[in-house]
């Protein structure tokens, strides 16, 4: 015999679902499947979130629990790569695909820094594939890369890598790094006008893709110690 659901509380599991829980999280609390709680909020006029903006929401809950929240969420996937050889045909179908479903573990301000600019009315994709790395933010349709550095570089895997920035660099964009210390606060606003500043420089002076720049979290001009890119030329001002 099929379960009968009372769905008089269903105001209450809307304004729930708005404020930012999933639909998986209310449906596993509720004891309803997610295909029949989805058919009674778009009965309702309820807006259902995509793929992406409910991995927005998701990232957002676990980076405000803090950092140990992060770990706990990629710690198995991390595990689990490490060690392991994959062929450069199989890291670029992976980031291609990271892209798509935006389900990479993001890192801290990635998604902050996104929307403002998004306000600001500039085009921004995240996690755009470029051969097998993704770009924290790509300021499309311009060939300018954002990389957030949150931990030291001097960590393996740092996404702002000598190897990893040049390839980028090589594959057509500008690249401007964001470096946050460690415990450092980020100046989202004043970093976002550097970020459009830098975009428009780059959209009047094509000349200047291949080039990078980098700014600290007080949005200034910066360069970390052991930092050096010594082939590359550094935009004025960056």
């Amino acid at each position: 015999m099929s379960k009968v659901v009372d769905y008089s509380n269903i105001r209450d599991w809307v304004e729930r679902y708005e404020s930012g829980v999933s639909m998986k999280t209310l449906s596993d609390t509720l004891g309803i499947s997610r295909d029949a709680l989805t058919r009674q909020f778009r009965k309702r006029g309820v807006r259902i979130r995509g793929r992406s903006e409910a991995e927005r929401l998701k990232w957002e809950s676990i980076r405000r629990s803090g950092r140990a929240a992060v770990v706990r969420q990629c710690s198995s996937a991390w595990e689990a790569r490490r060690g392991q050889t994959v062929a450069l045909s199989t890291k670029i179908q992976q980031a291609r695909t990271r892209y798509i479903r935006l389900n990479r573990c993001r890192g801290a301000y990635e998604d902050e820094i996104s929307a403002a600019l998004l306000e600001m009315g500039y085009s921004v994709a995240q996690q755009f594939p470029v051969g097998p790395y993704n770009l924290d933010l790509a300021m499309t349709p311009d060939p300018v890369a954002v990389e957030i550095q949150s931990s030291n570089h001097r960590r393996s895997g740092s996404s702002i890598r000598q190897d990893r920035i040049e390839e980028i660099l090589d594959s057509g964009f500008a690249v401007l790094i964001v470096y946050v210390p460690n415990r450092a606060s980020l100046a989202v606003e004043a970093t976002c006008d550097k970020i459009a500043a830098f975009t428009d420089l780059v959209r009047e002076e094509p000349s200047i893709v291949g080039q990078y720049g980098m700014i600290g979290s007080d949005a200034q001009p910066f360069t970390p110690r052991r930092f050096d890119l010594p082939d590359r030329p550094r935009i004025p001002g960056f």
